[in-house]
């Protein structure tokens, strides 16, 4: 339970950016889109990681996954962290 909790309380405060952000008084259309682009980042890295957990357990630890977003990215994981972290710093920037 601690384990969970600490991650839990990771995650809810690496979020923080992005739903202060998404409340500000000089949010608009770019703010929308930018924390729309940053959700859309990190929801590809969370299915390219339960895809691989599923079909790893399935076909065992040494198969090649090429479904799901594997299909079209090498590292949806990277890709995806890579794309929601650089909207999270551009929807900063413009909020600031």
């Amino acid at each position: 339970a601690p384990v969970i909790l600490g991650c839990s309380a990771l995650y809810y405060l690496m979020a923080a950016p992005l739903r202060i952000s998404a409340v500000a008084p000089t949010s608009g259309p770019a703010a929308a889109a930018l924390v729309a682009c940053s959700f859309l980042g990190f929801g590809i890295a969370a299915l390219g990681d339960t895809i691989k957990t599923y079909v790893k357990a399935k076909e065992g630890k040494g198969y090649l996954v090429t479904s799901g977003p594997f299909r079209y990215l090498r590292h949806p994981n990277y890709t995806g962290e890579l794309f929601g972290w650089t909207a999270s710093a551009l929807l900063g920037a413009l909020v600031a």
